[in-house]
This record gives structure tokens, C-alpha cells and sequence, in this order.
């Protein structure tokens, strides 16, 4: 199974590949100067490769929460466990 993190480290490998170039004939002026910079540099995929992009970090955060929840109830059983023993004594 792929990782999300797997999944980003892919992506961004990929990115160069991806690029499909704008017709010369593109109104870059319609958009704003972010806009033009992104397009020119992703090329006429743009909005798909950023959204794949965003997805797969969206996902690699969900997978982090989850993972740090998960340490989060570990750490605090093994305390209430410590602090039960402590006071037992």
C-alpha cells in the first residue's frame, strides 16, 4: 500500500513531466499575475495537477492526525498506568 506521503514524493517527482504547454494564443492577461505565474510554470494543467497535489496532502495530514492520535492515547494510558502504580505504593 502507498503511503500518502509515498503518494506527494511521486506527485512532485512527476511535476516536470506533467506540463503540458499553454497554446500561444492563451489570454494570460484575463488573470491575475499569481494566476499567470502558476500557469506559465504547470502549464495548461494547472488546475488538475495543483488539486492532485492538494489532495495528497490533504490525505498525508489526515494519515498524520490519525497517527498522532493514536500516539496521543498510547501516551496517555502508559501515564495513567504510571500514575495508578505511583499510587499504589
Amino acid at each position: 500500500m502507498v503511503t500518502p506521503l509515498e503518494k506527494l514524493r511521486a506527485h512532485r517527482e512527476r511535476l516536470p513531466k506533467l506540463r503540458e504547454e499553454l497554446p500561444e494564443d492563451f489570454p494570460l492577461d484575463v488573470f491575475s499575475k499569481a494566476s499567470q505565474d502558476i500557469l506559465q510554470h504547470f502549464g495548461a494543467d494547472a488546475p488538475k495537477i495543483l488539486n492532485e497535489y492538494a489532495t495528497d496532502i490533504e490525505d498525508a495530514f489526515i494519515e498524520i492526525c490519525n497517527a498522532y492520535k493514536q500516539l496521543k492515547t498510547a501516551f496517555d494510558q502508559q501515564q495513567a498506568h504510571i500514575n495508578s502504580t505511583n499510587n499504589d505504593k
